[in-house]
């Protein structure tokens, strides 16, 4: 019998995760060094480095896929979503403050 095909709906985190990081590299450049804190992970107050926004929206699609909630398909699909939205707004609705 044959294995009836996966569904899965595209990645709401990776959506949103990759909208922002479109908007904030449009904003701020492609090689803006950050950290950030979590509150909320098993080890709280640990802080992550990322060289860019971009690199922070793959690591957060990534995780959604490690805890078992997506596929990577679905994350990828998110993505592509995220990247359509965030440059709809950037050409649509945000004007860059110079």
């Amino acid at each position: 019998m044959p294995t009836p095909p996966v569904q899965d709906y595209p990645s709401t985190h990776s959506v949103l995760g990759k909208a922002g990081a479109t908007v904030l590299t449009y904003f701020f450049g492609s090689n803006y060094e950050f950290a950030t804190l979590s509150t909320s992970s098993v080890t709280p107050d640990v802080s992550r480095t990322f060289k860019c926004f971009l690199k922070a929206a793959d690591e957060n699609a990534d995780s959604r896929v490690m805890a078992g909630i997506h596929f990577r398909f679905s994350c990828k699909a998110g993505q592509e979503m995220g990247n359509k939205i965030g440059k709809w707004m950037i050409e649509n609705t945000l004007k860059k403050v110079r």
